[in-house]
């Protein structure tokens, strides 16, 4: 039986960011609202890709893709945002750019990532895999079945599924689907 997602493919290499981005807290309660209003709206998205083991000209154009989308006065706007809704926002943009960024013959993932930046990959990975398996109707079981097959991935292969186009990471994932779908 196989299984076609219509989430994108492409998206997946960005997931673990849409993770880490909902998990970070509001940010310091410290700060006055005119540092606020003046700090890069974009700042936190571009420490959170910095997290992860992105080839720096694909956080670059995911940053631009997103700042392309918005003119000075959204900008303003967003930056005046609370911080939780403002990552929101960010975050949807990021999504949006995401296939825009995949450049032919170039890897978004760098070719040698530290043990955590695989970590976070894993994790993301594993995690939308699951969510998207929810969202086609699979069973609690399946699911979970999905993530734990991603989860147990060898570090290569996560940089692999990474840095796969999407008809490669399509077949990757349909294996995974398959052989948790029996």
């Amino acid at each position: 039986m196989r299984r076609r997602f219509r989430t994108p493919l492409s998206l997946l290499a960005l997931a673990p960011v849409v993770l880490l981005l909902a998990a970070c807290g509001s940010g310091s309660s410290t700060s006055s609202s005119t540092e606020a209003k003046h700090e890069d709206p974009f700042a936190q998205l571009r420490f959170v890709l910095g997290k992860f083991p992105y080839e720096p000209w694909y956080s670059d154009c995911i940053v631009k893709q997103v700042e392309g989308k918005l003119n000075a006065a959204e900008l303003e706007e967003l930056a005046e945002l609370p911080v939780e809704q403002g990552r929101k926002v960010a975050l949807r943009f990021a999504l949006g750019a995401a296939p825009k960024c995949v450049a032919n013959g170039r890897n978004p993932i760098s070719p040698d990532p530290s043990h955590v930046q695989i970590q976070l990959l894993r994790v993301g990975y594993a995690s939308t895999l699951e969510e998207l398996g929810k969202r086609q109707g699979l069973s609690a079981t399946q699911t979970t079945c999905l993530s734990r097959t991603v989860a147990r991935f060898p570090d290569a292969k996560i940089v692999a599924l990474g840095n796969a186009s999407e008809k490669e990471r399509e077949r990757i994932l349909v294996e995974v689907v398959e052989g948790c779908a029996k």
